[in-house]
């Protein structure tokens, strides 16, 4: 920053804050026009899009928002000038240099600027309670557009702090609103969420962590809720409020496209645990009417829920990434149900199109954990072993550890034998766990891989190479031992000393080790 800059800020600065006081006091956080000016100028601030330049007068200063070069003039003597709203991005961007603008908006939020208070919620009506949810919820839009994700988790809790604080005193109450209050936040949010947690940008874990704490958060009050309100008679007073629960629940759980799992259980867990069978019949004929291509599998756990038949045809329609998700989830659902007939066709839906949901460009270790989760389908789909292993070869090395396993467990040890060492990471299939599983069911499985990992510690040239020999010649002793003869042991030992007998330190850590039987 300038030093002119704060020089100005210091001399005016009473007037800085008069200048803001009043603009708020001009502006209604109730009024949508009024949210947009306030919104604007915040994210002129938060962007650094102001740039200063030395007024022509005294007690002026000239700023212009980049990019555009229209120049705006302050007037710190001229108070009649302080109210133009296309000023307030100058007065608040001085006033940012002092002062927090956070905790400026937020008590404007609150109303501190206006003669009304904020909306009431004593009065026991869903549209009274939408009213002040909404109203805290657009408040919160205002500040989290085009802020980063630390912002957005900040604000988010502010917002459930103002719902807190407007509780019902009577506990009876409480868990309803909690509900409201939830569903509706995520009805606004889970869009930005969706689009941190399923972002392609693998440089950001610590603010995907941060949007799945909200996540965590809202399942914890929505199961609290739950729980509360199974545990209570439901009162004659709330049968409004349950009237207006549902479209609020396919409002919050088809307000975007991403985290489907997430949607998903929630949805099933309102349904299932708080609405009688009736309720749900009539829910299946209203998700009939929804155009989102996910009320598809809402309305097809109900169908499940009261055991009547539908088609996944529809279910298929789609053949991209997200598809295969959605079929992941659900396949994770029907299994739950023991709906065996099912699990097998939502499988094989998954393996077809595994290719589009494990994509090369995507990170190594996200491919890892993708094809695990297919593989554990096709096993509790009793996909037949050619089947699988056609399915696991056909990705190559990143499926290499999984074949591994998958040779190892089908008692094919060797296979798995040569599938190490014919691998570039021999290594990371031979570790200490595999190793032993494999020396305990086929002892002769693992000498040649043993033979290998010998001759490459001999190639180090050095003595602490020689050592590491030793050490993996007496590892390779017991299985050896247990596969072969104490002949063919000696004899292998013979033939490395042999083999090497120019190396007067590799010899002397040999016999060091008494190798031999």
């Amino acid at each position: 920053m300038k030093q002119w800059v704060q020089q100005w800020v210091t001399t005016f600065h009473d007037t800085i804050e008069r200048a803001v006081e009043e603009q708020l006091q001009r502006l209604s956080p109730y009024e949508a026009d009024d949210r947009a000016v306030v919104q604007r100028a915040v994210q002129h601030v938060r962007r650094g899009a102001i740039r200063w330049e030395v007024g022509d007068e005294p007690a002026t200063i000239r700023y212009t928002v980049e990019p555009s070069e229209q120049q705006v003039t302050l007037r710190s003597n001229e108070p009649s000038t302080w109210n133009e709203r296309e000023h307030l991005s100058g007065w608040l961007s001085l006033y940012s240099m002092s002062h927090s603008v956070n905790e400026l908006i937020e008590s404007w939020r609150e109303g501190a600027f206006q003669p009304s208070g904020r909306p009431a919620t004593n009065e026991r009506t869903p549209e009274a309670w939408n009213r002040f949810f909404n109203h805290s919820i657009d408040q919160f839009l205002l500040l989290v557009d085009g802020a980063t994700t630390h912002v957005f988790v900040n604000e988010w809790k502010q917002v459930y702090r103002r719902f807190d604080e407007q509780k019902p005193f009577e506990w009876e109450w409480q868990p309803l609103y909690e509900l409201f209050g939830t569903l509706s936040l995520l009805e606004a949010s889970l869009p930005v969420i969706g689009q941190v947690i399923d972002s392609h940008d693998y440089e950001l874990p610590y603010e995907k962590w941060q949007a799945e704490q909200l996540l965590d958060e809202a399942t914890h009050r929505i199961r609290r809720a739950v729980h509360q309100l199974k545990e209570q008679p439901r009162l004659f007073e709330t049968d409004a409020f349950f009237k207006a629960l549902p479209p609020l629940i396919r409002r919050a759980t088809l307000s975007t496209t991403d985290l489907f799992s997430f949607r998903f259980h929630t949805y099933r867990l309102l349904w299932e645990e708080l609405f009688k069978e009736r309720e749900q019949l009539e829910e299946m004929e209203q998700l009939y009417e929804v155009t989102a291509s996910d009320a598809l599998f809402f309305n097809a756990a109900l169908h499940i829920l009261h055991g009547k038949d539908f088609s996944l045809a529809p279910l298929f329609a789609r053949s991209d990434e997200e598809a295969v998700e959605r079929a992941i989830t659900f396949a994770n659902y029907v299994e739950t149900e023991d709906r065996i007939d099912l699990l097998h066709e939502l499988t094989t839906f998954i393996v077809e199109r595994s290719d589009e949901w494990i994509r090369p460009d995507l990170p190594f270790t996200t491919r890892e954990e993708r094809l695990q989760e297919v593989y554990d389908f096709i096993v509790r789909a009793d996909f037949s072993e050619e089947a699988c292993e056609t399915w696991l070869r056909s990705f190559g090395d990143v499926a290499e550890s999984l074949y591994a396993q998958f040779l190892i467990d089908r008692d094919r040890c060797g296979d798995w034998t040569q599938l190490v060492l014919q691998s570039d990471t021999m290594a990371s299939l031979f570790t200490n766990d595999v190793r032993e599983v494999v020396a305990r069911r086929a002892p002769e499985a693992v000498v040649p891989i043993y033979h290998q990992f010998v001759l490459r510690a001999i190639d180090g040239k050095t003595r602490d190479d020689y050592r590491q020999a030793v050490r993996l010649l007496k590892e390779m002793k017991r299985p050896a031992l247990q596969a072969f003869a104490s002949d063919w042991w000696n004899g292998y030992i013979e033939a490395i000393q042999q083999s090497f007998s120019r190396l007067r330190a590799l010899r002397e850590e040999l016999e060091k080790g008494q190798l031999t039987v």
